[in-house]
Protein backbone atom coordinates (compact mmCIF):
# COMPACT_ATOMS: atom_id res chain seq x y z
CA UNK A 1 0.00 0.00 0.00
CA UNK A 2 1.76 3.26 -0.82
CA UNK A 3 0.08 6.24 0.82
CA UNK A 4 1.00 9.99 -0.90
CA UNK A 5 -0.50 12.46 1.82
CA UNK A 6 -0.10 15.97 2.66
CA UNK A 7 0.46 16.53 5.90
CA UNK A 8 -1.98 18.82 8.32
CA UNK A 9 0.76 21.30 9.64
CA UNK A 10 2.93 22.52 6.77
CA UNK A 11 1.27 21.86 3.78
CA UNK A 12 4.63 19.85 2.07
CA UNK A 13 4.25 16.03 1.33
CA UNK A 14 4.44 14.15 4.63
CA UNK A 15 4.04 10.28 3.54
CA UNK A 16 3.36 7.01 5.04
CA UNK A 17 3.94 3.78 3.04
CA UNK A 18 2.30 0.52 4.03
CA UNK A 19 3.91 -2.10 1.95
CA UNK A 20 3.73 -6.03 1.78
CA UNK A 21 0.25 -7.55 1.64
CA UNK A 22 -1.39 -4.03 1.63
CA UNK A 23 -2.11 -1.80 -1.09
CA UNK A 24 -3.80 1.80 -1.72
CA UNK A 25 -3.25 4.01 -4.71
CA UNK A 26 -2.33 7.90 -3.88
CA UNK A 27 -3.90 10.04 -1.66
CA UNK A 28 -7.42 11.26 -2.82
CA UNK A 29 -8.34 8.40 -5.02
CA UNK A 30 -9.84 5.36 -4.42
CA UNK A 31 -8.37 2.18 -2.76
CA UNK A 32 -7.95 -0.95 -4.83
CA UNK A 33 -7.75 -4.33 -3.63
CA UNK A 34 -4.38 -6.24 -4.37
CA UNK A 35 -4.41 -9.93 -3.95
CA UNK A 36 -2.07 -11.56 -1.96
CA UNK A 37 -1.52 -15.13 -2.71
CA UNK A 38 -1.71 -17.25 0.52
CA UNK A 39 -0.68 -20.98 -0.21
CA UNK A 40 -3.09 -21.91 -3.25
CA UNK A 41 -6.36 -19.52 -2.71
CA UNK A 42 -5.87 -15.56 -2.47
CA UNK A 43 -7.03 -13.63 0.70
CA UNK A 44 -7.76 -9.82 -0.06
CA UNK A 45 -6.30 -7.01 2.04
CA UNK A 46 -7.12 -3.56 1.90
CA UNK A 47 -6.07 -0.79 4.31
CA UNK A 48 -8.53 1.50 5.88
CA UNK A 49 -8.39 4.58 5.39
CA UNK A 50 -7.38 4.51 1.97
CA UNK A 51 -5.27 7.28 2.87
CA UNK A 52 -2.73 8.10 5.88
CA UNK A 53 -1.04 11.23 7.45
CA UNK A 54 1.45 11.63 9.87
CA UNK A 55 0.24 14.12 12.66
CA UNK A 56 1.98 14.63 15.77
CA UNK A 57 2.54 12.50 18.39
CA UNK A 58 2.34 13.07 22.06
CA UNK A 59 2.53 11.21 25.49
CA UNK A 60 4.17 8.07 24.08
CA UNK A 61 7.94 7.52 25.15
CA UNK A 62 11.14 5.70 24.08
CA UNK A 63 14.22 5.40 26.10
CA UNK A 64 17.53 6.49 24.46
CA UNK A 65 20.65 6.77 26.10
CA UNK A 66 19.28 6.96 29.35
CA UNK A 67 17.13 9.63 27.68
CA UNK A 68 12.85 9.64 27.92
CA UNK A 69 11.90 10.96 24.40
CA UNK A 70 8.43 11.35 22.87
CA UNK A 71 8.12 9.70 19.62
CA UNK A 72 7.91 12.87 16.87
CA UNK A 73 4.98 11.38 14.83
CA UNK A 74 1.65 8.86 14.65
CA UNK A 75 -0.24 7.54 12.81
CA UNK A 76 -3.20 5.02 12.44
CA UNK A 77 -4.81 2.44 10.51
CA UNK A 78 -6.72 -0.86 9.87
CA UNK A 79 -6.24 -3.90 7.81
CA UNK A 80 -9.25 -5.66 6.43
CA UNK A 81 -8.84 -9.25 5.69
CA UNK A 82 -11.31 -11.07 3.70
CA UNK A 83 -11.74 -14.62 2.64
CA UNK A 84 -13.57 -15.07 -0.81
CA UNK A 85 -16.51 -17.37 -0.51
CA UNK A 86 -14.32 -20.44 -2.39
CA UNK A 87 -11.68 -19.84 0.35
CA UNK A 88 -11.21 -22.08 3.52
CA UNK A 89 -11.24 -20.26 6.70
CA UNK A 90 -7.27 -18.95 7.76
CA UNK A 91 -6.53 -18.38 11.81
CA UNK A 92 -3.68 -15.06 11.36
CA UNK A 93 -1.33 -16.31 13.96
CA UNK A 94 1.34 -13.90 13.69
CA UNK A 95 2.02 -10.55 12.23
CA UNK A 96 4.85 -7.99 12.12
CA UNK A 97 5.26 -4.22 11.60
CA UNK A 98 8.64 -3.13 10.25
CA UNK A 99 9.07 1.18 9.63
CA UNK A 100 11.87 2.38 7.53
CA UNK A 101 12.46 6.23 6.50
CA UNK A 102 12.36 7.25 3.10
CA UNK A 103 12.84 10.22 1.10
CA UNK A 104 11.05 10.61 -2.16
CA UNK A 105 9.52 7.24 -1.41
CA UNK A 106 12.82 5.80 -1.83
CA UNK A 107 14.17 3.82 1.65
CA UNK A 108 16.58 5.65 3.61
CA UNK A 109 19.23 3.44 5.40
CA UNK A 110 20.65 5.40 8.67
CA UNK A 111 23.70 6.47 9.17
CA UNK A 112 25.89 4.30 11.19
CA UNK A 113 24.69 4.72 14.93
CA UNK A 114 21.47 6.16 14.03
CA UNK A 115 18.17 3.99 13.73
CA UNK A 116 14.72 4.39 13.38
CA UNK A 117 12.72 4.37 16.56
CA UNK A 118 9.34 3.16 16.74
CA UNK A 119 6.56 1.29 18.34
CA UNK A 120 3.16 -0.17 17.21
CA UNK A 121 -0.34 -1.31 19.21
CA UNK A 122 -2.36 -3.83 17.23
CA UNK A 123 -6.35 -4.48 18.25
CA UNK A 124 -7.50 -7.58 16.55
CA UNK A 125 -11.45 -8.07 16.58
CA UNK A 126 -10.75 -11.21 16.22
CA UNK A 127 -8.12 -13.81 14.76
CA UNK A 128 -10.16 -16.09 12.00
CA UNK A 129 -11.56 -15.31 8.74
CA UNK A 130 -14.04 -17.52 7.96
CA UNK A 131 -15.11 -18.45 3.97
CA UNK A 132 -17.07 -14.90 2.43
CA UNK A 133 -16.09 -13.18 5.67
CA UNK A 134 -13.75 -10.72 6.89
CA UNK A 135 -12.01 -9.72 9.81
CA UNK A 136 -10.06 -6.05 10.77
CA UNK A 137 -6.41 -5.76 12.54
CA UNK A 138 -6.05 -1.92 13.93
CA UNK A 139 -2.88 -0.68 14.15
CA UNK A 140 -1.40 2.78 15.68
CA UNK A 141 1.99 3.53 14.89
CA UNK A 142 4.29 6.01 16.92
CA UNK A 143 7.72 7.04 15.75
CA UNK A 144 10.79 9.09 15.20
CA UNK A 145 13.11 9.37 12.08
CA UNK A 146 17.08 9.58 11.97
CA UNK A 147 16.44 12.11 9.95
CA UNK A 148 14.05 14.48 11.13
CA UNK A 149 11.81 13.75 8.93
CA UNK A 150 8.04 12.15 9.20
CA UNK A 151 7.87 10.20 5.57
CA UNK A 152 8.16 6.71 6.17
CA UNK A 153 7.36 3.22 4.81
CA UNK A 154 5.28 0.93 7.22
CA UNK A 155 5.66 -2.89 6.44
CA UNK A 156 2.89 -5.07 7.61
CA UNK A 157 3.12 -9.01 7.15
CA UNK A 158 0.08 -11.40 8.50
CA UNK A 159 0.76 -15.23 8.77
CA UNK A 160 -1.78 -17.41 8.43
CA UNK A 161 -3.03 -20.76 9.18
CA UNK A 162 -5.72 -22.49 6.76
CA UNK A 163 -8.45 -24.64 8.41
CA UNK A 164 -10.04 -28.11 6.55
CA UNK A 165 -13.79 -27.28 6.09
CA UNK A 166 -14.17 -29.57 8.80
CA UNK A 167 -12.60 -27.12 11.36
CA UNK A 168 -9.71 -28.70 12.35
Amino acid sequence: MILLCRSAFTGSRGRVVLVAVLALSACDRPAFIMPTTVASAPLEVVAVPTSLSATPSSGVTYELNGAVLEYDWRTSFSAVIRAPDDQTAVAVVGQTLVLRQTTADIVVVPPPGLVEHYEFDTAPHNNRVETGTEMSIDYEVWYTLPNEGREARIQVGHLGRYFSPAGD
